[in-house]
């Protein structure tokens, strides 16, 4: 057990009031909760480090603002990062045949505009 599994956080735990229960992974449960490591690492360096969280009820409504955005609002790998955590839940797939004609398409599209507009710069480099 590392030293992530003891101190200021078990001390918090054992308030009565709490109502959180410490399980630790491949000891007290026999599945590995790498997924939620996954999560918690993407909500410190992505989030709570831009935030200046200064005591529990600081981070309790930052997280209350953030994990709405991370499950309805941030397309994740899971989803091929087109689909976010809730619209995975909910049943949601995307047809990549569908995404690669969208891709193609775009493409297509984005060197007939840049073939039909000019900025200038280029007239004048090949002026030069």
């Amino acid at each position: 057990m590392g030293v992530e599994n003891k101190g200021a956080v078990d001390e918090y735990l054992k308030d009565p009031d709490v109502k959180i229960r410490k399980l630790i992974a491949l000891k007290d449960i026999n599945y590995s909760n790498s997924a939620i490591e996954a999560m918690n690492k993407i909500v410190k360096h992505q989030y709570h480090h831009l935030k200046d969280i200064v005591d529990i009820d600081a981070a309790q409504n930052s997280l209350d603002e953030w994990i709405p955005v991370y499950n309805n609002d941030r397309p994740n790998r899971k989803g091929g990062y087109l689909l976010t955590p809730s619209e995975i839940y909910n049943g949601k797939s995307v047809d990549i045949n569908d995404v690669k004609k969208r891709i193609r398409n775009a493409r297509t599209e984005r060197i007939k505009y840049n073939k039909s507009h000019s900025c200038g710069i280029c007239e004048v480099i090949w002026m030069i």
